[in-house]
């Protein structure tokens, strides 16, 4: 957290985005966290694993009351393949995931950031 003058008499406290929004740090964190998938030696049609954007998708489904429509852009993906993501069983799981994650998250980013 920053402190800053406004004039004479205020101070306003200023946070960076990761600092005051726990979701978008969780989500950034988590993603940042996981390489990309290597599809070397899997045949065509068998899963590969969650690359960073996917995870990151997820997070935000997990957590965020937000439509689709608004988390898209966040993620860096279009609605239709957030939807489209949404339905698949695997990603539901990786959902589910995330929400088992959150806790852990929660209770640390309170500690650092009050």
């Amino acid at each position: 957290m920053v402190l800053k003058w406004l004039d004479n008499c205020r101070i306003v406290a200023t946070m960076n985005p990761m600092e005051n929004d726990p979701i978008k740090a969780f989500a950034e964190t988590q993603a940042r966290a996981t390489p990309e998938p290597d599809r070397r030696g899997v045949a065509k049609g068998d899963p590969i694993g969650f690359g960073p954007q996917k995870v990151k998708a997820a997070c935000y489904m997990a957590l965020d009351a937000r439509t689709e429509k608004d988390i898209a852009p966040d993620v860096g993906v279009s609605e239709a393949l957030l939807r489209k993501w949404n339905r698949e069983p695997g990603f539901q799981g990786l959902i589910r995931q995330k929400l088992m994650e959150w806790p852990d998250f929660w209770v640390e980013w309170v500690r650092k950031n009050g």
